[in-house]
């Protein structure tokens, strides 16, 4: 089925709950884009290591031109996400496998691990306490390495500093940017930037206090 969240995507209950809306898709990676352009970053190729349905897969494809490996370990979700990614004509190859058994060397990784069913989105989350293991593999496969996490987190930090932050009050999450390279400069996140939702102004707010500065909406 497709809903309004989810336009030209093919997916069922399960998989929407867990997945990226478009619109939200778009935002994130649009800003992500930008930053990486600004700093003539280019990427030869991008690894969705969670990919599920394909979404962030597809945008990110079309956004920042560059061919995205899409690792999904659900046979039902891969078959969606290949439905997908041909209903779209996006430049993304899908493989079937778990990610850390069958891992890509490419520029950039986008990490949305499923939460599970101990996430409330009312109480804090300690995804970075909760993923360490994989952070810390990951970063052995890819320089930036992009993280979609819950809006409300617990008390572990980042593995590393962000150098981007993408905060969304309406869906409840913030997406990291992160650069893994020691020659990286965390200095570069920019001032925080929020959105009003309802009527597109502009206006100044506080960010996670993770990184204390980024762009919201």
């Amino acid at each position: 089925m497709e809903t309004g969240l989810f336009p030209g995507y093919r997916g069922e209950r399960r998989n929407l709950r867990m997945a990226t809306p478009v619109v939200l898709a778009h935002k994130v990676w649009h800003h992500i884009g930008t930053w990486l352009n600004k700093r003539r970053v280019r990427l030869c190729a991008t690894w969705d290591a969670f990919a599920g349905l394909g979404v962030d897969a597809v945008v990110a494809s079309q956004t920042l031109q560059t061919c995205v490996f899409a690792t999904e370990k659900d046979r039902h979700t891969y078959t969606l996400l290949c439905d997908n990614i041909r209903r779209h004509g996006a430049n993304v190859v899908a493989r079937y496998t778990d990610a850390f058994q069958d891992p890509f060397r490419v520029d950039l990784i986008y990490l949305d691990p499923p939460w599970e069913d101990t996430f409330c989105p009312t109480k804090p989350f300690d995804f970075f306490g909760k993923f360490r293991a994989l952070l810390m593999f990951m970063q052995n496969w890819g320089r930036f390495v992009v993280i979609k996490t819950p809006l409300l987190l617990g008390p572990t930090k980042p593995p590393w500093d962000p150098v981007y932050a993408y905060r969304s009050e309406k869906y409840r999450i913030i997406v990291w940017l992160f650069d893994t390279s020691p020659l990286a400069d965390a200095g570069s996140v920019g001032p925080l930037e929020s959105i009003d939702e309802q009527d597109g102004t502009n206006q100044h707010g506080q960010g996670d206090p993770h990184v204390g500065q980024m762009t919201a909406e």
